[in-house]
């Protein structure tokens, strides 16, 4: 047998490296509470089908219509609310006489998108901040409405994320996935999420959260911008045999993950906004580099951002430590602003779509949502977009001639 790709030692420098990780202020605050995490059963879930997007592509029109689908209420849990256009589809929604709630993390963008959100529902800090410390950064993506349909996404409400593109038109932003589900028993759960997060003891609001994280430096875009090979639109995928499981952080995404990443045979697909070294990721890492080490014809594929370029840097890093350099491709700059994406593909029979980035604090310490389906059919429409990504992206040694910097303030 070949020996251990991994170097620990590697590893270790990788992790010393400085980032610009979205939630570095939040960690080093040291700002959490584990002993008040509330604590939920993960059950797998039989559903019958699923609607799947794609942003940019799609991702505006696949949530204004499930937003306009909502009759009594809806609860939104979001990390970030930048975009105009969507803060119009809530408004519209108040306005038929649906009830909105919002649990809302403030430690980014702060007291314009909280007065925004108050004009559309009832918005409660998120339990990240002040008296309500028990993560250190309150990340996930979701909406529930009328406790019958969950929709789960990678993606925050940024003008790059969910860019407001019509049909037949490409307008470039993130690279993020998307999954509703409709099923009461799905949306149950992630209504006692919600519920479960809401209720944890508070003495101050929103205002008094940690200090709002200045705007991300450094950011690199392409000089140009074409369309990809292919638009995807959003479908709703029927199978019978299909079911869901929640993967939440910091509950149960490492141990979940783990085990996926283990039960792999012959593939494993990740498109990550970056892969930092650390707790955490280091167990995740290790299962990849071991199934590259004892089985030459596995197939890893790694696409990730070279947006921000600390960040690049040390996915590069970490990835080497690995064995898995040659594994990894830049997602596009001309087609898209930056890889947003959190999303995992194994043997082409299951996939997950989630909040929670390849970082420590991210799955150890942050609150994050996800959900791990089990299904070829609904998995291969992922597949399909991840394969055109990954024959679109850049190698390593191809990204420095390919982009050029802006301010990045508006990209999340």
């Amino acid at each position: 047998m070949p020996a251990q790709l991994f170097n620990a030692a590697k590893f270790k420098a990788a992790a010393a490296m400085p980032s610009e990780a979205e939630d570095s202020a939040a960690l080093a605050s040291n700002q959490f509470d584990p002993d008040r995490w509330p604590e939920f059963d993960f059950p797998v879930l039989p559903v019958t089908a699923a609607t799947v997007a794609v942003s940019p592509d799609c991702s505006f029109r696949f949530l204004k219509k499930a937003i306009d689908s909502a009759k009594s209420s809806l609860l939104l849990y979001i990390y970030n609310v930048g975009a105009p256009h969507m803060l119009e589809l809530l408004a519209v929604a108040k306005a038929r006489g649906v009830k909105i709630r919002a649990m809302y993390d403030g430690t980014q963008n702060g007291a314009a998108e909280l007065a925004a959100l108050k004009k559309v529902g009832k918005v409660k800090a998120a339990p990240a901040g002040g008296s309500r410390n028990v993560f250190t950064v309150c990340h996930q993506k979701f909406l529930v409405i009328d406790r019958k349909t969950v929709v789960v996404e990678s993606a925050n409400w940024s003008k790059t994320s969910v860019p407001k593109a019509t049909t037949g038109s490409f307008k470039k932003g993130n690279r993020e996935w998307f999954i509703r589900i409709d099923n009461t028993d799905v949306a149950n759960w992630f209504t006692n999420l919600f519920e479960a997060d809401f209720d944890i003891p508070e003495d101050t609001g929103l205002e008094a959260a940690l200090p709002f994280a200045p705007p991300l430096p450094g950011f690199s875009v392409a000089a140009e911008t074409e369309v990809p090979g292919q638009v995807f639109d959003f479908q709703t995928i029927s199978d019978p045999n299909a079911s869901i499981k929640p993967v939440i952080s910091p509950n149960n995404y490492l141990s979940e993950v783990k085990a996926l990443l283990k039960s792999a045979e012959k593939s494993i697909y990740l498109q990550q906004q970056y892969v930092l070294a650390g707790n955490g990721v280091k167990d995740l890492i290790q299962i990849m580099s071991k199934k590259k080490t004892d089985n030459p014809g596995f197939d890893i594929r790694v696409i990730s951002s070279a947006a921000f370029p600390e960040n690049w840097a040390k996915t590069k890093a970490t990835l080497d430590a690995a064995g898995l350099l040659d594994t990894l491709k830049a997602i596009n700059p001309k087609s898209f602003t930056h890889c947003h994406n959190k999303g995992v593909i194994v043997d082409d029979q299951a996939v997950l779509v989630s909040s929670t980035n390849w970082s420590m604090n991210s799955i150890t310490r942050a609150r994050e949502a996800g959900v791990l389906v089990r299904s070829a059919k609904i998995t291969e429409y992922y597949k399909d977009i991840f394969l055109l990504d990954w024959e679109e992206g850049l190698y390593p040694d191809d990204v420095d001639d390919a982009v050029t910097e802006f301010d990045g303030a508006d990209v999340a």
